[in-house]
């Protein structure tokens, strides 16, 4: 029994929490030294690293235990008791939250189009995709002081029992256990690939092509070549030393490089297709938008927003502590 206590009072003591707290200075102070990323660090150990998980779970341990005996001091004088406890609560319920939401959280990054379904393990309803608005207007003037997007990407689902969810990049939006948000979108490209006139393949290429400019390229398994591809504007339309670029994204232009191994074959600037290696053929229909959709499960992520609000409520609360 008396081996508990001294256990107990150790987990409880101002030494531990001194000892745990220079640790972490020090593992800051020396990763920061190799890393610009020292806190990234801490926190992808904290989910993986089985010593920095019993480290925190000390850490854990030893504030609940300090807690707790700061309460029971503070229990005599009840105002100051009740003044204090939103900030301690808060205080262990962030630490332990935020522990448990690194290791049991799981999450998923899915792309999707047009009539596509989403399905993630810890959800058996799937959702289907209806609707993605892009951040881009299909037609479209910029000049040089122009925005790079228009307006905040979304994609719509639908679920079995025809319930619809709009879901934007920010904030994350909460359906059956999952939060899910937007963390890029592009235009895909139709294309059609052709040997001698004969369709081989088809289909549309998820591509980064935004902001305008951008180059990304593409292959076709099983045939050696690469495709870069980046959009021009359809028009350029200029008034005194004014110009604007028009682009028209049902049908736009683009500018097409092909290779083969080290070396370019064939280049273009078309809407419609370019011609390759003797028998060969790249053709472009209407592209179609893309979302890339990061979907999470985390069971803990009220309780740490809990702890945030008790947090902010008793720092709001704790001055008035100090008021006889």
């Amino acid at each position: 029994m008396r081996v508990i206590r001294v256990i107990i009072s150790f987990l409880g003591s101002k030494t531990l929490t001194v000892w745990l707290v220079g640790a972490l200075i020090v593992y800051y102070l020396t990763v920061a030294v190799w890393s610009r990323e020292a806190f990234a660090t801490f926190i992808l150990n904290l989910s993986r690293n089985d010593l920095f998980r019993v480290l925190y779970v000390l850490f854990v341990i030893n504030a609940a235990l300090r807690i707790i005996a700061a309460l029971k001091a503070l229990w005599p004088r009840r105002r100051r008791f009740f003044l204090k406890l939103p900030l301690y609560a808060g205080l262990l319920l962030f630490i332990a939250a935020a522990f448990m939401s690194l290791n049991v959280r799981k999450s998923r990054i899915i792309l999707l189009g047009h009539g596509d379904r989403v399905t993630v393990a810890w959800d058996r309803a799937p959702l289907r995709v209806i609707g993605i608005e892009s951040a881009l207007k299909k037609r479209m003037l910029r000049t040089e002081g122009s925005a790079v997007f228009d307006y905040e990407p979304s994609v719509t689902l639908i679920d079995g029992r025809g319930r619809r969810y709009s879901i934007n990049a920010f904030p994350p939006k909460k359906i059956g256990s999952s939060f899910m948000h937007i963390m890029n979108f592009g235009i895909g490209p139709g294309v059609e690939l052709r040997k001698g006139g004969r369709t081989v393949t088809k289909g549309y290429m998820a591509l980064r092509l935004t902001p305008f400019g951008a180059v990304d390229r593409f292959a076709i398994d099983p045939y050696p070549y690469t495709f870069y591809l980046s959009i021009l504007p359809n028009r350029v339309l200029k008034k005194g030393n004014e110009a604007a670029r028009d682009y028209d994204l049902t049908t736009p232009r683009y500018r097409v490089e092909v290779t083969k191994g080290d070396r370019v074959i064939a280049g273009a600037e078309t809407d419609t297709m370019i011609s390759f290696d003797k028998d060969m053929s790249l053709h472009f229909s209407p592209p179609d938008d893309w979302v890339l959709l990061q979907a999470a499960y985390d069971p803990f992520f009220p309780w740490f927003v809990t702890g945030l609000v008790l947090l902010l409520l008793g720092s709001i609360l704790y001055p008035f502590t100090f008021l006889r």
